[in-house]
């Protein structure tokens, strides 16, 4: 071997006197700012996350939420505060589907003719996004 390195391959490694051998974790770790894929961890955990469908709503269902949203109104025009138990879908920000929500509300308006019902925690669903809702009485 005519090898500029011949005479000092076949030797031991050295290992320092005054330095305890690094563990493979914390020499891992010293490459770590240096990834190649920024965000290649999000993007994974971002693809792994599951979102639902919505289900489609039953003709029964549909009616049954309409006659729930009119008493609701008809009892905020009578200043009664009611309250709910409401599953509803929610769109997913970033993928396609997204999560039923099941939640106790106060209601504070019900508007019939655009079919929107506004809670007084700030959110609105629109009554077609409404899997269920019960009136809860107190």
């Amino acid at each position: 071997m005519t090898d500029r390195y011949e005479d000092i391959m076949m030797l031991d490694r050295p290992v320092s006197k005054n330095h305890p051998p690094m563990s493979r974790l914390a020499r891992a770790a010293q490459f770590a700012p240096f990834a190649a894929l920024r965000g290649y961890d999000d993007a994974i955990c971002e693809e792994a996350r599951d979102t639902e469908t919505a289900e489609e709503t039953s003709d029964e269902q549909k009616l049954e939420i309409g006659k729930t949203l009119v008493n609701l109104y008809q009892k905020l025009k009578h200043g009664k505060e009611p309250r709910v138990l409401i599953t509803y879908f929610v769109k997913d920000a970033t993928k396609t589907g997204g999560a039923y929500l099941k939640e106790e509300l106060e209601i504070s308006k019900v508007n019939l003719t655009e079919r929107l019902i506004y809670f007084k925690d700030g959110k609105t669903v629109h009554a077609e996004n409404i899997r269920e809702i019960v009136e809860i009485s107190r």
